[in-house]
């Protein structure tokens, strides 16, 4: 049986304890069964798989130069059609590992509150990446499904 130990939270119910690590939980059995180990080891694997966010320029399915490019956990680069060498620059909030928003760093209007874009990736491995944009201005707009690939 595991002795009191202050771990996040760490509850005591007969044989098996709770840990609590952000949101997550997770089973800590008997010490003589490696539960306490195998929790940690998972909560490392998740932490892991946590940061497998795209990185580098993608381009958008059927365009030549429309695209994101992901400079690092925070910041992003939006690449429109119509103006290839000017990319808007953004900043990126991660919500969770598959959910984020994009804010416009340029004010075009001083009245005006930033452009800001709701994002859920649906797959990513590494050249292909599919995401679902979610309308977040004025007016009735369905989500849209966005598929770009890894430039070369």
């Amino acid at each position: 049986m595991i002795t009191k130990k202050t771990i996040g939270i760490l509850a005591l119910v007969t044989t098996t304890a709770a840990f609590f690590y952000s949101t997550t939980l997770f089973e800590i059995k008997a010490p003589n069964d490696g539960g306490y180990h195998l929790a940690r080891r998972e909560l490392k694997q998740q932490k892991k798989a946590s940061y497998d966010k795209p990185r580098g320029h993608f381009l958008l399915e059927g365009s030549q130069c429309a695209g994101f490019t992901f400079k690092d956990d925070k910041t992003a680069l939006w690449t429109n059609e119509l103006f290839c060498n000017e990319p808007d620059s953004l900043k990126v909030n991660w919500i969770d590992a598959k959910n984020f928003i994009t804010i416009s760093t340029k004010r075009h209007n001083q009245e005006c509150p930033p452009g800001v874009s709701l994002y859920e990736v649906i797959s990513y491995n590494g050249k292909q990446l599919v995401l679902k944009s979610t309308w977040t201005g004025w007016g009735d707009h369905q989500p849209e499904l966005l598929k770009f690939t890894k430039a070369k």
